[in-house]
C-alpha cells in the first residue's frame, strides 16, 4: 500500500517523476499491475477534479461537516434523486 501511495503522490504533485523504479517497488511489495494503473487512474483524476473546482474558483464549505448530509443521502439514494425528475412530465 505505501508503495502505491507514493506512486499517488508522485502522480498528483508532477507525474512525469513517476520512474519505473517507483513501479518496480510497488510490483515488489505485492502489486499487481492493475493494481499500479488504478493508483495513477485515480490520482490523476483527482487531480482533474480539483483543477476544475479551483478553475471555476467554485465555493465550497469550509469544514467537511457541511457534505456529512448530503453524504447520507448519497449513501441511502445512491447519486440519483429519484424524487425530483430531470425531465418534465416524467
Amino acid at each position: 500500500m505505501q508503495a502505491l501511495l507514493h506512486i499517488a503522490r508522485t502522480v498528483r504533485r508532477e507525474a512525469r517523476d513517476l520512474t519505473t523504479e517507483d513501479v518496480e517497488a510497488a510490483e515488489s511489495a505485492g502489486a499487481s499491475d492493475a493494481d499500479v494503473q488504478l493508483a495513477v487512474l485515480i490520482a490523476a483524476a483527482f487531480s482533474m477534479y480539483n483543477r476544475i473546482v479551483e478553475g471555476f474558483r467554485a465555493r465550497t464549505p469550509p469544514t467537511p461537516e457541511a457534505f456529512r448530509a448530503r453524504a447520507s443521502e448519497i449513501a441511502e439514494h445512491g447519486y440519483s434523486d429519484n424524487r425530483v425528475s430531470a425531465v418534465p412530465g416524467r
